[in-house]
């Protein structure tokens, strides 16, 4: 046997690339084979075991006008994994979502090293064109939906969603109520604004004038899970007065699961409210430029995963407009006062969580890797 190191290099740009490269690290490191795993992302890939080269996630960016201020950063950053590529010439490179920074890198290390992309564009809402560059440079595609592979030829392999592996609480919803002091007998929601500052910004203020909003008239506990790269000094002044909320860090499967439903920032919470089991209304504000542009070429009709898997407005969307604070609390009032809308949005919860796979999906995945590419 080959007992010469492996070296590989992660690349992810935003919280969630950062949270499922860890979850990738931690399995190719159980591999027998002598590896070092180098990263751009952030702490959860450095915690798992990588080297991290660089943080990447105080520049990602959402939005068109949002990427537009970033480009020299980007571009500087293009760079530097061009040149350790060369240097350090890594077994494989590994792409994890933020398609409009990543698609660049691929052409000029593609005859340098064998790049593969774990958890693809959504080439499937817009921006089908991405699936043939991807197919010109990547060897491999691991997917995350069993209907991407159509979009991916021969390249596609689909082992299931890696959330199905990992998305659990760590109590009971009585062990969570009483380490945090809430009542068993009021009614518990989180808001979950999203994991970038951008999206903090524009979603939490919303998010907090409808919760007052909704307790003139409704006894709610309020329940607001933070990510570990958000800071105190990233809230405006005042963001919390009068209002009953408690902030929770590092336990948001726990908020989630235990909360009877979520307000939440479109994205990949809503996937992880499924698989908990947790009814959501999804909600986006983006820039009018982002808006209409995903409006003109969105190939599907919904923004929120769970809607899109089920191809049906499961869970309602409130999206640029209708997030204004009175139009929020409004639908959340609907739901305090007729409960049962919230069981029939469980059940059809459930079917969507059936079509994620089978535990086991990173065990799954590395050993691919590792036969394909690592021998």
């Amino acid at each position: 046997m080959n007992l010469r190191t492996r070296k590989i290099l992660i690349l992810a740009g935003e919280e969630s690339g950062d949270l499922h490269g860890s979850y990738l690290v931690e399995a190719l490191l159980k591999l027998s084979l002598p590896l070092q795993i180098f990263a751009m992302g952030g702490e959860k890939m450095k915690s798992a075991g990588a080297k991290l080269l660089e943080n990447t996630l105080e520049s990602s960016v959402v939005g068109i006008t949002e990427v537009i201020r970033k480009i020299p950063g980007l571009m500087e950053r293009k760079q530097r994994i061009e040149d350790f590529v060369s240097q350090e010439q890594p077994d494989l490179v590994i792409f994890i979502d933020f398609p409009g920074f990543h698609l660049k890198i691929m052409p000029s290390i593609s005859d340098k090293t064998s790049l593969v992309y774990y958890i693809p564009p959504k080439v499937w809402v817009w921006k089908q064109n991405r699936a043939q560059k991807i197919l010109q440079f990547c060897k491999r595609v691991y997917t995350i939906f069993p209907f991407e592979n159509s979009y991916f030829n021969g390249k596609a392999s689909y082992f299931g969603h890696p959330l199905v592996d990992f998305v659990k609480s760590t109590c009971s919803v009585s062990e969570f109520k009483k380490e945090f002091g809430l009542c068993e007998d009021l009614a518990t929601i989180a808001l979950v604004p999203g994991s970038r500052k951008q999206e903090i910004v524009k979603m939490l203020p919303r998010f907090c004038e409808s919760a007052r909003l909704v307790s003139r008239s409704h006894k709610v506990q309020w329940l607001l899970p933070l990510a570990d790269s958000i800071d105190d000094s990233d809230f405006p002044a005042g963001m919390f007065d009068d209002l009953n909320i408690r902030i929770i860090r590092g336990r948001t499967y726990d908020v989630i699961k235990h909360c009877d439903f979520i307000l939440a920032t479109s994205g990949t919470v809503t996937l992880e409210a499924a698989l908990l089991g947790t009814p959501m209304i999804i909600c986006n504000r983006a820039s009018w430029v982002t808006y209409m542009a995903f409006k003109m070429l969105s190939r599907v009709p919904y923004l929120g995963l769970p809607n899109i898997i089920s191809k049906r407005e499961i869970c309602p969307e409130m999206l640029q407009s209708d997030t204004q604070p009175h139009r929020l609390a409004g639908l959340i009032r609907n739901y305090l006062l007729q409960p049962n809308k919230l069981g029939d949005q469980k059940k059809a919860l459930n079917e969507v969580v059936q079509t994620l796979g089978e535990p086991g999906v990173l065990k799954r995945v590395s050993n691919h890797m590792a036969e394909e590419f690592l021998q």
